[in-house]
């Protein structure tokens, strides 16, 4: 095993991030974090160009977000993505 996945919690209790990026830096291994967004945008009536813009600032706060936790729990020699 060369990493460990870790899929990043969507809820305001987060778990899974830190504890990962602990067992995986007692292992020595690296970390691949994979964070998901979902927002039901088909409802919302826009021009496309503004509903690009939208789906491009939800996932630009969530990766922002994620990489904030894993900023705070990782270990200064861990290698760490954000996928």
């Amino acid at each position: 095993m060369s990493k460990v996945l870790v899929i990043a919690d969507i809820s305001n209790k987060f778990f899974a991030t830190p504890r990962c990026l602990e067992l995986a830096a007692r292992i020595g291994q690296g970390v691949d974090v994979v964070a998901f967004v979902h927002a039901p945008l088909k409802y919302l009536k826009g021009k496309p160009a503004e509903m690009e813009a939208i789906r491009d600032r939800l996932l630009a706060d969530r990766e922002a977000e994620v990489q904030a936790r894993i900023d705070k729990y990782r270990k200064p020699e861990q290698k760490v993505t954000l996928k």
